[in-house]
């Protein structure tokens, strides 16, 4: 069960199947939606992590973990914080309602309810989960070049101060020239992701597709200086080839082999695994450095998320930020696992290609 990037997903929980197919029939007509369905809080909870739902229609009195109890745990990670809820329940009393509203549900609304309703109310809620991550995302952005801009300039503003002031060897202005070149690179880089990223996420972004080996891509990054062979073991099957907007695909695999080098000890090396597994193309990025926390695993990968904005790996928000977005817009997935005995694992599935057309 793969969710689309481009579609908002509404999750209907209700131990009672006639009334799940009542309210999914209500909502069938929806369009731009993915429609998915629970019987009980424990399979509730564990669609929410796999599928991070736009809307949840939550009834409260089920067997096992009740309504209550689910939204409050959707409410406890980061990665739900735009997702809407709404308690369904034949209960009617002021104080279930509260408790409701206390476990963080956008709206309790009273069984039965007319089918009109329910629509129009998840018709608003979808639009205003829209608005809000839209708002938050243009705030985070801001932030996050605001911030991995301020060591660069800080940079570029010293060593001008030098040259304004005559104070510097004229031996060392070589060494001044290249570190201001360095800065003004690195701030430049941030501008494009930042543009990058505002051009993805928007409607009218088309992908430039071609039919290419994942393996001859993988080779391509390790002739480059900045990723030395020596670091790195290989399990790639070169029979892999995929139709993808390359020039984007590329900027991936090269974050993710960087993400890997910056966290393991010089002397650790990195596993690259390339394959087909079922149907679906697999890539694997395991790295030996600390780890992520299991709390933090998902929520790191949702949109320009940073745990702490001052004291965050520079380019890690807005390089996950992209990487996320061009793997969905692929038709693809990109997660965290645990690797063992240490560190982490990055996961990239693409979905099977047709065989490509020869000339």
């Amino acid at each position: 069960m793969t969710p689309s990037v481009d579609r908002q997903r509404i999750l209907v929980v209700d131990d009672e199947p006639a009334i799940r197919r009542v309210i999914l029939r209500q909502l069938h007509a929806l369009e731009g939606v993915e429609l998915f369905e629970a019987e009980s809080g424990e399979k509730a909870l564990e669609l929410v992590e796999r599928l991070l739902p736009h809307l949840i229609l939550l009834d409260i009195k089920m067997p096992g973990i009740n309504g209550y109890q689910v939204c409050a745990q959707v409410r406890a990670n980061p990665a739900n914080r735009f997702a809407k809820v709404i308690l369904l329940s034949s209960l009617n009393q002021l104080q279930e309602r509260l408790q409701g509203y206390q476990v963080g549900a956008d709206l309790y609304l009273t069984k039965p309810f007319e089918e009109e309703e329910l629509v129009a109310l998840v018709k608003v809620f979808l639009r205003l989960r829209h608005a809000e991550e839209v708002d938050q995302l243009k705030t985070s952005l801001l932030q996050l070049v605001a911030h991995e801009s301020r060591t660069p300039l800080n940079s570029i503003l010293g060593y001008s101060d030098l040259l304004r002031l005559g104070l510097f060897d004229p031996s060392d202005l070589r060494e001044i020239g290249t570190e201001i070149h360095l800065q003004g690179k690195l701030m430049l880089r941030q501008i494009e992701k930042a543009d990058l990223f505002c051009r993805l996420i928007s409607d009218s972004y088309r992908l430039k597709a071609a039919w290419e080996g994942v393996g001859s891509v993988l080779q391509g990054l390790f002739q480059q200086s900045r990723f030395p062979a020596e670091r790195f073991d290989l399990e790639i099957n070169t029979n892999l080839e995929l139709e993808a907007d390359w020039e984007l695909l590329t900027q991936v695999f090269g974050f993710l082999l960087e993400n890997a080098l910056q966290h393991s000890p010089p002397e650790a090396k990195v596993l690259v695994k390339a394959e087909m597994v079922a149907d679906r193309i697999i890539i694997k990025v395991s790295d030996q450095g600390k780890g992520i926390l299991p709390h933090n695993r998902q929520a790191i990968l949702e949109p320009l998320y940073v745990e702490d904005i001052l004291h965050h790996d520079s380019g890690q928000g807005l390089s996950l930020a992209l990487s996320k977005r061009i793997v969905e817009l692929h038709g693809g997935n990109l997660w965290v696992e645990d690797n063992q005995p240490q560190g982490a694992v990055f996961v990239l599935s693409l979905p099977k290609p047709l065989a490509p057309k020869r000339g």
